[in-house]
């Protein structure tokens, strides 16, 4: 699934990627399309987003008995405190809108995408840049019907 999110985010190369394939091998019923969108949309936003000099997003995958935990943390400076409460907001921009493109729609639609699947989507501060946590179920949820 992170492989074809990847493949479907159309990279410039300006991001390096580190992540463990072997770690990430997990069984989960859900929406593959759904949560690929997801996936695209937080690779994107820090290939956008990261500010540091050589920007790098680590993706890291863990089983937590019936959930799985996705993680994506890059090594930007991250999202203030007071902006942290916003950007699941629809139209919410947090930066200079010509140059993210979009109508500030993405983390929205994450988030209803991630709670449709029976799960939750949310900003991990302090972190040491921009950091979202996705978990969901690995049983396909009633929801997502």
């Amino acid at each position: 699934m992170i492989d074809r999110a990847i493949s479907a985010a159309a990279l410039t190369g300006r991001l390096k990627i580190n992540r463990a394939p072997t770690k990430e091998a997990r069984l989960i019923e859900t929406d593959q399309d759904r949560l690929a969108q997801v996936f695209i949309n937080l690779i994107k936003n820090a290939e956008k987003y990261c500010d540091a000099e050589k920007p790098e997003l680590s993706i890291s995958v863990r089983a937590l008995g019936d959930w799985l935990q996705i993680d994506f943390i890059d090594n930007g400076s991250g999202i203030a405190p007071a902006d942290s409460e916003v950007i699941f907001e629809k139209f919410s921009r947090l930066s200079d809108g010509a140059r993210a493109g979009g109508a500030g729609l993405g983390l929205a639609i994450c988030r209803e995408i991630i709670m449709n699947l029976g799960g939750k989507i949310a900003y991990l501060p302090g972190q040491g840049g921009g950091a979202f946590r996705v978990t969901l179920p690995t049983h396909l949820a009633l929801a997502a019907e």
